[in-house]
């Protein structure tokens, strides 16, 4: 009989049993605590004795978020399988010389602790592809750590460099991705590494007159989904054809007993509403929503980065996964799996106008927007809601604000666009940036930044996130890590965490962000065989919070998009379907640009001046990304980026993955870009076609609610 060896961890399901989390979830205002040395009582100071007296078959551990100060030499022989290691966020000095035995290891974060040099023995990980050693001490690598068999990504950056090995530019050399800034370097000239990986390596490679090669990316099929519909109170047909559109709405409104609801409820189309049959035109607006939410939960994972972050940290479209998403000052204020402020604003309206059968106010989502910030969702254990707009920051704060909406919006604008500089906004912004001691949060986006351009944050007073976990939840803090959340900080405790994680980016002119944009592809639901109508609900919303006239006319634009979508206006369907069957859509593109026309000149009309008519006409050219600049500098959460990426994806030919992860990867407000992006196209293909493991990768708890917020609707609408 053979040896025997047990330990006492927690029991764990099968579907868990490769990883090993010893990592500690933390709440922003601890993230901020713990890159300052201030560690918490709960911390780690050493591997738990089990590791050390077992062998364990575990692929992954991660310990992130402790106080660990070395690594037992047993442990590659206690943990031989490894291919996954985060030791992030520690206070390690020096790494075992065992390490080097770690032979299965493919990936490997380090970042944030206190190494100063690599063992020899780390050139033996011949399966290592991606090291992250940003924000050490390390004050020189292994010379030969280019010739390493499989290395392509490489994140060196916030160290004590004084030289690159010249093996990182040789021919046998992988690497392909090298984040190097931040140093002290002298070969290459830190210079040269400020200004990214390309120049960095290509200074490398000169020595040995030779490329890198890149590695491929593959997309992946995507599976049909299938919605759980259950409607309440829904008539049964009395005909041999119940999938009739017609039939379904005649007798909606014609036999039901129920008068009251049928005389107060708008969102009931008439018979001639639509091409689509009633099961296209639920899929299109499942798919609106679902395409909104999932674009703005994965468009998070590249807001504000660099080009080099983004392909250090995504190397390729497998890497866009909610579990993947780099925890860092700005996406650690949102649990992984878990949509931004952009989709609260979005539900907000939805909320607003499913409360009045359809029915769209200005004062009615005025106040559910203000109970929004005080108090985000209660039913997902929010205590508050993060507000990532400027305008909408200092709108929500006017005294005026629920009993006359649209006047606070126009007089807040017109007092901070009667400043005599833009900068007085953002000097005092910027100066506190380069002074806290987190400034290297945002020093990487200095590539694509100008003075005048700054990634800041601030939160009204008690507005913090949601976590699903406590009553004490952030209003994204279900982004949060733990029981404890941003609602029990004082004012100045807001302000200090929110400049640390929530950055916004101001454009040239106060007034003109994407606040009011995201949210505004839902008001196309409404009416939407009556494009008046549909115009007239996005200017009342967006003028609610946003009084600029590029404003208004991007939330019409992209309302009447989703309207144009809705009625069967932009595409012809080979043959009708029933429940359940697919049909192929044939996009006919005269047909496609002379609706975007009709939806350009209904919007363009409530555009003040010429110039402000040609650059948003301009906009109907944006049809793919390579005319999209999502980091125009001071510029990256202008109200008409959102309406570009609109464009893009009703033109886009491939399926949703790709669209949202081409469109994230460019950065700049790559979540608001996605999220009215991935609503378009969402409208476009229907929920039945979007990416399985996104849909049913969001929180259990956001889906379960956005379930029930769905069916309500299309009881309202009166769809299957």
């Amino acid at each position: 009989m053979g040896n025997v060896e047990a330990h006492d961890f927690a029991p764990v399901r099968a579907d868990e049993r490769k990883v090993l989390n010893l990592s500690r979830k933390v709440t922003p205002k601890q993230f901020v605590k713990h890159l300052n040395g201030e560690y918490h009582d709960a911390c780690l100071t050493e591997l738990p004795w089990n590791i050390r007296d077992s062998v364990s078959l575990y692929e992954a551990m991660t310990a992130s978020f402790n106080a660990l100060s070395e690594l037992p030499v047993e442990l590659p022989l206690r943990l031989p399988h490894l291919s996954s290691l985060d030791l992030s966020h520690n206070q390690l000095r020096s790494l075992p010389e065992s390490f080097g035995l770690l032979f299965h290891l493919a990936e490997i974060h380090m970042q944030y602790n206190r190494l100063t040099a690599l063992p020899e023995s780390f050139l033996h990980l011949v399966k290592l592809e991606k090291i992250d050693l940003s924000h050490n001490e390390i004050r020189h690598l292994p010379e030969n750590i280019g010739n390493m068999e499989k290395l392509s990504r490489l994140n060196v950056s916030h160290n004590k460099l004084k030289t690159l090995p010249l093996s990182l530019g040789s021919p046998m050399c992988r690497v392909h991705l090298l984040l190097a800034q931040q140093n002290r370097l002298e070969s290459p000239p830190q210079a040269v590494c400020e200004e990214g990986s390309s120049s960095t390596l290509e200074y490398l490679r000169r020595m040995y007159t030779a490329n890198c090669k890149e590695f491929p990316s593959k997309g992946s099929d995507v599976p049909l989904l299938v919605f759980p519909r259950h409607c309440a109170n829904k008539l049964e047909p009395s005909v041999n054809n119940p999938h009739s559109a017609q039939i379904q709405y005649i007798q909606e409104q014609t036999h039901t007993s129920h008068t009251t609801n049928r005389i107060k409820a708008p969102l009931l189309p008439p018979p001639d509403a639509t091409t689509l049959t009633p099961f296209q035109l639920r899929d299109r607006i499942i798919g609106l929503i679902y395409g909104a939410a999932v674009g703005d939960a994965i468009g998070l994972a590249c807001r504000w980065m660099t080009d080099d972050e983004c392909a250090f940290h995504y190397g390729s479209d497998s890497d866009l996964i909610y579990s993947k998403i780099v925890q860092d000052e700005h996406r650690v204020l949102w649990r992984q799996g878990d949509w931004t402020s952009n989709f609260d604003q979005f539900m907000v309206c939805l909320e607003s106008l499913a409360n009045w059968g359809g029915v769209v106010d200005e004062l009615e989502f005025a106040r559910r927007l203000q109970a929004w910030a005080h108090h985000g969702f209660p039913e997902l254990g929010d205590s508050a809601g993060v507000i990532t707009s400027e305008v909408l920051r200092e709108v929500i704060r006017h005294p005026n604000f629920t009993v006359d909406p649209h006047g606070a919006a126009s007089i807040v604008v017109h007092e901070n666009n009667s400043l005599d500089d833009i900068n007085t906004r953002l000097d005092p912004i910027l100066e506190s940036k380069t002074t806290s001691p987190n400034h290297h949060a945002n020093s990487n986006n200095s590539n694509h930044t100008s003075p005048g351009h700054a990634s800041h944050s601030d939160l009204p007073t008690g507005e913090s996130h949601h976590d699903h976990s406590s009553p004490q939840h952030s209003s994204h803090g279900r982004r949060l890590s733990s029981s404890s959340s941003l609602s029990s900080l004082s004012l100045c405790d807001h302000i200090e965490v929110a400049q640390k994680l929530v950055f916004i980016s101001p454009c040239h002119v106060f007034g003109e962000d994407n606040g009011a944009v995201v949210r505004a592809s839902i008001l196309g639901i409404p009416n939407f065989h009556q494009l008046e109508e549909v115009e007239g609900n996005a200017v009342r919303i967006c003028k609610t919070t946003h009084s600029s006239d590029k404003a208004v006319a991007s939330c019409v634009f992209v309302s009447l998009l989703v309207a144009l979508l809705l009625q069967g206006e932009m595409d012809t369907l080979d043959s009708e379907s029933e429940e359940g069957e697919e049909t192929e859509k044939v996009v006919e593109t005269d047909k496609v640009e002379q609706q975007v026309s009709v939806a350009m000149a209904i919007a363009q009309a409530h555009l003040k001046d010429a110039a402000g008519k040609e650059k948003f006409s301009a906009l109907s050219k944006h049809t793919s990304f390579d005319s999209f600049n999502a980091q125009e500098s001071c510029d990256m959460s202008h109200t008409f980026k959102p309406v570009e990426a609109a464009m893009i994806a009703l033109h886009w030919c491939g399926d949703f993955r790709s669209f949202i992860c081409a469109l994230t990867k460019l950065a700049g407000d790559s979540s608001s870009n996605c999220c009215v992006g991935g609503a378009i196209l969402g409208c476009r293909l229907g929920y039945s076609r979007l990416p399985r493991p996104w849909v049913e990768g969001l929180r259990n708890r956001q889906l379960t609610w956005l379930n029930t917020k769905i069916n309500h609707l299309l009881d309202i609408v009166g769809l299957p």
